[in-house]
């Protein structure tokens, strides 16, 4: 049974800062987004596990053209990712679960959920200057890192 690598949307796949510059009209995915995940989904189950109110985080996978690449029951858009993440964790019991997020402090929480997670920092957008004591799993600089670890 495949692995699943769970994606932040915000600063991860989406260029959250340019969304913000342009008075939230410029819809951009990353340059290695769609590229990386397409691979991925090729070895791994993929899903969504971001923080924000749902249809306008799936705005932004759609006008990205992003959506199709995730199937609909492993998209989880929350209020608290934490709050969510023993849910995913039993209903993905048997696998290692790749939690994939640009703050180290969601991350922190989400490691002492469950054992099977394993942590990836990915160090760019607005909150790559958080700092923690908590040290990720892997960190990589962008999504091309990923399938240097996996």
């Amino acid at each position: 049974m495949a692995n699943i690598i769970f994606f932040d949307i915000d600063d991860v796949i989406f260029k959250t800062a340019l969304f913000i510059e342009s008075g939230l009209k410029k819809y951009e995915p990353y340059e290695d987004a769609k590229e990386v995940i397409e691979k991925l989904g090729n070895e791994f189950e993929i899903g969504i596990l971001s923080k924000g109110e749902y249809d306008f985080q799936i705005n932004k996978l759609t006008k990205t053209k992003l959506l199709k690449l995730f199937k609909k029951e492993n998209i989880f858009i929350v209020e608290e990712k934490n709050k969510i993440i023993k849910d995913i964790c039993k209903k993905f019991k048997q696998k290692v679960i790749y939690v994939l997020d640009d703050r180290i402090d969601s991350l922190d929480k989400i490691k002492k959920s469950c054992s099977n997670i394993k942590t990836v920092l990915i160090k760019r957008g607005r909150h790559q200057d958080i700092k923690s004591n908590y040290c990720p799993d892997f960190t990589i600089n962008n999504l091309y890192g990923l399938l240097e670890i996996l």
